[in-house]
């Protein structure tokens, strides 16, 4: 998994809502850790994340983060399993200063979660 910046975080979530440079959808996965790092999915179907890809993910059971016209699906557990911190998705999701995300993080449009 590659780092990237923050632009361009910001360039792939605003993207969310319509499919990439080739066409297909795709969400962004976002890995716990002291410096989070982030990349694009894409659904295996092509069109939907199921719910085994969304385990793949952040592990059962799921939670999901209503945002204005994203969703944010996370590990419904992450507190209790003391799951490390995601500062990024954390800032994203606007839940800060309130509340937080820990583990793993995949935001993507409301329509690809069925």
């Amino acid at each position: 998994m590659s780092e990237n910046s923050h632009k361009d975080l910001a360039d792939a979530l605003e993207g969310l809502n319509k499919p990439d440079s080739d066409g297909r959808v795709y969400g962004v996965f976002i890995k716990a850790g002291s410096v989070s790092s982030w990349r694009k999915v894409y659904p295996v179907n092509g069109t939907d994340f199921k719910l085994s890809e969304l385990y793949d993910f952040v592990s059962d059971p799921i939670e999901v983060v209503y945002m204005e016209d994203l969703i944010m699906v996370i590990n419904e557990e992450g507190k209790l399993s003391s799951l490390p911190l995601n500062m990024t998705a954390t800032m994203i999701s606007g839940l800060y200063p309130n509340d937080v995300i820990v583990g793993n993080a995949l935001v993507c449009s409301k329509d690809l979660v069925l």
